[in-house]
Parts: structure tokens; sequence; C-alpha cells
């Protein structure tokens, strides 16, 4: 009896230490220390907060003039084309092309 109780308690030992070996086998290295804090990052940039010297609208004539800047447009012609081959006949797709006309 007292070779089973002597068995017992080593087995019971054995139970204990070994996750006890194993842990402090197993654990990481602490991590460095964190580096010293600098100083803080600077405020973000932000608009002024006056209001503007200057106002240009450049769908005017005298604003368009300040900067020297012309409005420019381009007229469109409908031309009548041949029908493209293998087209079907009920075809959406008008038989007629856009061409830009020059000035």
């Amino acid at each position: 009896m007292r070779k089973l109780d002597l068995g017992m308690l080593a087995a019971c030992a054995a139970l204990i230490a070994v996750p006890l070996v194993i842990s402090t086998v197993s654990a990481a290295p602490a991590p460095p220390p964190a580096a010293p804090a600098g100083p803080p990052p600077p405020e973000p940039v932000m608009p002024p907060s006056l209001p503007a010297t200057h106002v240009v609208d450049l769908m005017t004539a005298q604003g368009a003039a300040a900067f020297g800047a012309q409005w420019r447009t381009m007229e469109a012609k409908i031309v009548d084309a041949n029908p493209m081959e293998g087209q079907r006949p009920d075809s959406r797709r008008p038989n007629a092309t856009v061409r830009n006309g020059g000035p």
C-alpha cells in the first residue's frame, strides 16, 4: 500500500512539474522597452481664415478678360452615310455619323 501511495505522489508531482517547466521554457522574451516619446506631430496646415481679396467669375466677359481666357465652341454637323455591310435592316442604330465641323 505504501508503494501505491508513493507512486501516486510521484505521478501528481510530475503532472504539476511538467506544465511549469514547459511554460518557463517556451515563454517568449520580453519586448524591448518603448522608445521615449518625441515631440508631438505638427498641427495640420489650415487655410487662412481671412476672406478672399479677389473673386473672379470666369462665366462673365470681364472675368474671362482678367486672365485672357476665351470660350470656344464647336458645332456638330450630321452627315448621312451609306448602310454598313452586314447590318440588319431592323437595327436600332442609325445610319448617320456625327462629325465635328471645323472653324
